[in-house]
């Protein structure tokens, strides 16, 4: 096992409070360089973590709860480049990381310039990108479920404790 599957799987266990079923290794590579598309204000997501408010398991019809979590200021949305754009270099810790820590299927998120959205809770819950970290938490990682990285979220204060996406 590597080192960043080790880590993966400990990630997980501290943001889902159980045990990592499968931490798969990352099967693409993530660009040098990526787009910014802006400051990042908020990611929305669900998952089947233990409810940090209650640390009971979600008591909902589908398993999962919605999550909207607002950014903290230094914290920049980036996607693939596909136009003539200000880039910006991808930080190692990123682009050489060896697993990535699934959160919940992503619902989109929203940036100083606009927002995406990639479906609603409860009614869209198929074929959602996935959100993931970096076993060290402090990136976010939208992916394809065919395994393409859509958008990336790093920088200020942001991370990935036990009690769910912090900064």
């Amino acid at each position: 096992m590597s080192n960043d599957h080790a880590k993966a799987v400990k990630k997980y266990a501290q943001f889902h409070r159980f045990d990592a079923d499968v931490v798969k290794d990352t099967s693409f590579k993530i660009p040098p360089h990526m787009e910014v598309l802006g400051v990042s204000l908020s990611v929305q997501y669900v998952s089947t973590k233990i409810d940090p408010s209650t640390l009971k398991a979600p008591r909902t019809q589908s398993g999962v709860l919605g999550y909207s979590h607002d950014h903290d200021a230094g914290v920049n949305v980036y996607v693939m480049p596909v136009r003539d754009a200000e880039l910006s270099a991808v930080p190692p810790f990123i682009r050489q990381v060896g697993a990535l820590v699934q959160l919940g299927d992503c619902l989109g998120f929203e940036y100083d310039g606009g927002a995406v959205h990639y479906g609603t809770y409860p009614h869209t819950m198929r074929n959602l990108p996935g959100l993931f970290c970096t076993p060290c938490g402090h990136a976010l990682l939208v992916i394809s479920p065919r395994q393409k990285l859509l958008a990336a979220m790093w920088g200020g204060s942001l991370r990935v404790e036990a009690r769910g996406i912090v900064g």
